[in-house]
């Protein structure tokens, strides 16, 4: 297994597509292309409507200041303290803290914009100078040890709201260090995480229409993508980074100094 939904590796990018990657990159300063992009990549035309109409958004701060509000009224679960093996761990985390979370609220609003909300606002933040956060390569499913895929398979399946959940990104990458996920696993094993995560989602769809009016103003989607689009932003919001945000969040407090 390479993805767990149908994706363009970026790697395997070309063209207008290798394009956008590389700009999703340059304006998020993160070394990885999150899934959800890479899935809608899929769809025609779904990419280059979804990012180009979050895109001044994400450039200009707006969303990173949305973001933080989301963050300060999240409520996470205390998993104590965890130390982190390596500091590429910890630039895993900090990576997936502050893409998740934005992701989150993007398509929140981009679903909104495609439920009726019409562009009639401007806004803008302070674009911000962040730290450049290079990763390690993501390993695939398969490529990893018996045990330590079937650790990050079973750690996928908490806070799940459905038996066939997105496989979570960041387990893979952090499956380099497999007795830090252990140590993870442990801690949130035995917590009741759904309420938290249906709680972080309820304030994003608030947060995320609030935010819909300053999308870009774009042309509409092809109509026989529509459905696909609109498909792919709610099952990815619902059921990957609603979920991943509260769990990074609650593990990055936890290693935390």
């Amino acid at each position: 297994m390479t993805d767990p939904v149908a994706a363009i590796p970026e790697a395997g990018a070309t063209g207008a597509v290798a394009a956008i990657f590389a700009d999703i990159r340059a304006i998020t300063r993160v070394g990885v292309v999150n899934l959800i992009w890479r899935h809608l990549a899929t769809i025609p035309g779904g990419l280059e409507w979804a990012w180009q109409s979050v895109r001044p958004r994400y450039e200009d701060g707006a969303l990173a200041d949305a973001a933080d509000r989301l963050r300060a009224g999240l409520v996470v679960p205390d998993l104590g303290r965890l130390a982190l093996p390596d500091p590429a761990t910890g630039r895993i985390l900090a990576a997936y803290d502050r893409t998740n979370v934005r992701a989150l609220l993007a398509l929140c609003a981009l679903l909104a914009r495609l439920g009726g909300v019409a562009a009639r606002a401007t806004l803008t933040g302070v674009a911000r100078d962040e730290a450049e956060l290079p990763l390690p390569a993501l390993p695939t499913l398969d490529g990893l040890a018996p045990d330590t895929a079937a650790l990050v398979l079973r750690l996928n399946q908490l806070g799940a709201g459905r038996p066939d959940p997105i496989l979570a990104s960041m387990y893979r990458h952090l499956a380099y260090w497999p007795d830090f996920l252990a140590a993870i696993e442990g801690r949130l094993a035995p917590l009741t995480l759904r309420p938290m995560i249906d709680a972080a989602l309820a304030a994003a769809r608030v947060e995320g229409r609030a935010f819909a009016p300053t999308l870009a103003d774009l042309p509409g989607l092809p109509a026989a993508s529509v459905p696909q689009v609109r498909a792919a932003l709610t099952r990815f919001a619902e059921d990957a980074l609603a979920r991943m945000v509260v769990i990074c969040a609650s593990v990055r407090k936890a290693t935390s100094d």
